[in-house]
């Protein structure tokens, strides 16, 4: 029924690590088009974990599913990764999974290029860091600015641009959350293009 009478509900697991997430499951299954090899950062929850030894090498891999408040989606973990992140595929394992999305099929599905857990992304000082695209113009960043004083809160930004030495701290704190990491994907990197 999408709730659970014991366990902890995924909107309070997942909320610390959405800081991070560039899209929910549901984006990646609905009608947004998500460009070739475009990288995605899903926070969701270990559903399952099927693991497999391949006929090549005989080295284990995975077939997860893993899930949020909006959906559900496949995933694969290839033996390399799988072999230093074994531990972390059980169920309802809270992760951050960096991924291709895989379109080939008629469900689409993740392959699986990192996963980091909460501890792993906690950062001390509370201080995100932008990476600013290289071709990045002043119009953009005067909106970025503006983006981001309409999110007021505590938390440091860095600005970090591409291609050159030095960061800019900004004489400003943020609230982060999913909402203001969209609105800056889309600020720098343009929007989600939805199918009509």
């Amino acid at each position: 029924l999408g709730f659970s009478l014991t366990a902890a509900p995924l909107n309070d697991i997942l909320d610390p690590l959405r800081l991070h997430s560039t899209h929910m499951i549901g984006d990646l299954l609905g009608e947004h088009v998500i460009k070739p090899k475009e990288a995605v950062k899903v926070a969701c929850v270990v559903a399952s974990a099927r693991i497999v030894v391949t006929k090549t090498t005989g080295a284990e891999m995975a077939f997860v599913k893993l899930e949020d408040e909006t959906g559900t989606i496949e995933g694969v973990v290839f033996p390399k990764l799988f072999k230093i992140s074994k531990e972390l595929w059980v169920n309802r394992k809270p992760l951050l999974v960096t991924a291709k999305v895989d379109q080939r099929e008629e469900t689409p599905a993740l392959i699986i290029d990192t996963v980091l857990t909460q501890n792993e992304l906690s950062n001390q000082d509370g201080t995100f860091k932008i990476k600013i695209p290289a071709d990045a113009s002043s119009d953009t960043l005067q909106s970025l600015k503006k983006v981001l004083l309409m999110h007021p809160g505590n938390q440091k930004v860095v600005l970090m641009f591409d291609g050159k030495t030095g960061n800019i701290d900004l004489p400003f704190g943020v609230g982060w959350d999913a909402t203001l990491a969209r609105a800056v994907s889309e600020t720098l990197y343009g929007p989600v293009v939805v199918e009509e």
